[in-house]
């Protein structure tokens, strides 16, 4: 079963609070969609930046600077990513929104990234922690006999599996439609598989076209985007 999870601002409002958010996330390995909200208080005294951002608008409107009000919501996030230890590159991306900006934006795209920052850094912890277990041979802290048993294989009712080091999961040709699916045909169990019989899997660690055993049998890597230690198998569930 898909579960779907929303958090609201105060859940995302600091770097402790994201390792909260982190830790509820991984300990149902079928949560596996993730709504975050902008950071919110983390005091009575603080503020959302999600009003910030509607601060920063007005003051673009009236023109009148918003240097400080901006530098307030990029130093939270900052400290957010140096606390957690990510890299994801906010500078880059603060820079360019600044400069937008001053171009012209409309307030709903301005507000959003309030959003969005809080989901880029929500994304890279969660990645970073999926390679951080499997580079150190762990296994997650969520992990249960049921979802994990090494080499049970994988199927659609669990949804996650281990398998001689590597965490097992799937994602659907539903939700992202690879552009080589025409060439491919899907088995009984609904597993996408290539012309010459290899299961197609995404392994973020592996070149593509690589090939290698996997539980379900012989696998080609035709995709990436997943943590380290992870593979992907494509199916049409």
């Amino acid at each position: 079963m898909l579960k779907v999870l929303k958090f609201g601002g105060s859940s995302m409002a600091d770097a402790h609070q994201f390792a909260k958010v982190k830790a509820i996330v991984d300990s149902d390995p079928s949560r596996r969609v993730v709504v975050v909200s902008a950071a919110g208080k983390r005091s009575r005294d603080d503020h959302k930046l999600t009003d910030l951002l509607y601060l920063c608008y007005a003051h673009l409107q009236y023109g009148v600077s918003c240097d400080a009000v901006f530098d307030m919501i990029r130093s939270r996030y900052l400290s957010i990513r140096d606390e957690l230890h990510l890299s994801t590159p906010l500078e880059a991306e603060f820079a360019a929104l600044r400069e937008k900006m001053d171009r012209g934006i409309s307030q709903d795209e301005l507000v959003s990234r309030g959003e969005y920052f809080a989901a880029r850094l929500m994304a890279e912890a969660a990645e970073a922690a999926q390679a951080s277990y499997y580079n150190a041979g762990y296994t997650p802290s969520y992990a249960s006999a049921a979802s994990y048993a090494n080499g049970s294989g994988l199927t659609r009712s669990a949804g996650v599996n281990n398998y001689n080091g590597r965490r097992e999961t799937y994602y659907s040709s539903n939700v992202l439609y690879h552009h080589r699916t025409g060439e491919w045909t899907q088995d009984s169990e609904g597993f996408w598989r290539d012309s010459d019989g290899y299961y197609v899997v995404a392994a973020g660690d592996m070149a593509q076209g690589s090939t290698f055993t996997g539980s379900k049998g012989d696998c080609k890597v035709y995709d990436s985007g997943c943590a380290a230690g992870t593979t992907d198998y494509y199916t049409g569930w």
